[in-house]
């Protein structure tokens, strides 16, 4: 049956045709590490305080939920740092996701010295920068840098490939 062996080969590559042109493409996939971070700052704190006053006050809220694989915390000095993975054979990790951010957010005996809200980041890897940008200039003011870097942030922002523009290493203004 020649006849037909061409209708079911013409048919094949007919869907495969299709499905080539509509399938996703991504340079850069969208990965979730099922890794999370808590980072919290204490100025002027030990790393004994750090860990008394805000690491473990932070690991108590953590404790109720279901769905930690296991954390690991670090208490330096000025900052606490508390890292959660979540466990790979758990069905809804969005919803642990979401548990350990309002456990986060319901803590309130944080000390008074602690003047920002926990940070908390997720690792997945549209969360990583895929392009860093130094601008320098030989013999520059820093008035005129912080201009540079502002007009700079301001052109990549109009881009609409670029989600997000993160400065580092730009100190505080000083009189």
């Amino acid at each position: 049956r020649p006849l037909l062996e061409r209708l079911i080969l013409v048919f094949l590559i007919a869907i495969a045709f299709v499905s080539a042109i509509q399938i996703k493409r991504l340079a850069y996939p969208r990965v979730d590490f099922e890794i999370m971070t808590i980072t919290t700052i204490y100025p002027g704190a030990s790393p004994d305080d750090v860990e008394l006053n805000v690491t473990i006050t932070l690991e108590e809220s953590l404790k109720e939920i279901t769905g930690i694989e296991k954390y690991k915390s670090s208490s330096i000095e000025n900052i606490s740092i508390i890292n959660i993975t979540i466990d790979p054979d758990y069905e809804d990790k969005s919803e642990v996701k979401d548990n350990i951010r309002r456990a986060i957010d319901g803590v309130n005996d944080l000390p008074v010295e602690v003047k920002d809200r926990p940070f908390i980041f997720e690792h997945k890897t549209e969360n990583f920068p895929i392009f860093e940008v130094s601008l320098t200039m030989p013999g520059g003011e820093e008035k005129t840098i912080r201009f540079h870097a502002r007009q700079l942030k301001k052109k990549l922002l109009d881009l609409d490939s670029v989600s997000g523009v993160w400065q580092r290493g730009i100190r505080d203004r000083e009189y």
